[in-house]
């Protein structure tokens, strides 16, 4: 793409605060050479300025009024062939690519894409290709699975025995990361948040005191 042959977007959003925020944020890359030349807020007004501006590519927001982003798609396609239309999303859809290749749709941007992949789909999609996501991103640490029955130590079971039910029962809630106000709330309606807190007070008590 030559700085003289810029790429013509159209943004297609009923968020005006995201629409603006876009608007600031595309023109900034300076190796692409990028061109708003028009804001939409619903399908009727997508339809026109597309007709009017002649964009290269329509940037949509997936939850775009009335029709939604997947059917507009369509509907785009079908009167203008040679349109590009790369569709993202702020909410937590979890569509499959072939929905998105259904609707004739030339990329998607899940919720948790990063700003560099918002530019690699443009660059990608103004040339003819297909953008459906980033590629994975590194892998999360796999969790350590939990241990077999063999594997405790005797004198950790020992000492769990030794705590009350109502400290048996608050240990393992921590362990999955639960604060003390929410197991007060889930498991001890009626009791202080700090009543948890004391059960674990007392448990590691229990436990130091276990020879």
């Amino acid at each position: 793409m030559e700085k003289s042959d810029p790429l013509r977007i159209l943004i297609a959003d009923d968020h005006r605060l995201i629409c603006t925020a876009m608007r600031s944020l595309l023109p900034t890359r300076s190796d692409l050479t990028l061109e708003i030349v028009g804001q939409a807020h619903e399908d009727g007004h997508v339809l026109m300025m597309v007709q009017q501006l002649c964009p290269d590519v329509v940037l949509m927001e997936m939850g775009i009024p009335q029709m939604g982003a997947l059917e507009l798609t369509q509907l785009l396609k079908t009167r203008h062939p040679v349109l590009r239309v790369l569709i993202y999303s702020l909410h937590c859809e979890a569509l499959s690519p072939a929905v998105f290749m259904e609707a004739r749709a030339d990329g998607y941007l899940p919720k948790d894409s990063m700003e560099d992949d918002l530019f690699a789909a443009l660059r990608l999609v103004f040339h003819g290709g297909i953008y459906y996501g980033p590629p994975a991103r590194e892998p999360a640490p796999a969790l350590r699975p939990a241990p077999s029955a063999d594997e405790i130590d005797p004198s950790v079971e020992a000492a769990f025995e030794l705590l009350t039910p109502r400290e048996q029962e608050v240990l393992p809630l921590l362990a999955k990361g639960l604060s003390y106000r929410p197991i007060a709330g889930l498991r001890f309606p009626r009791l202080s948040p700090f009543s948890p807190r004391n059960s674990v007070t007392s448990a590691s008590s229990s436990a130091c005191n276990h020879p």
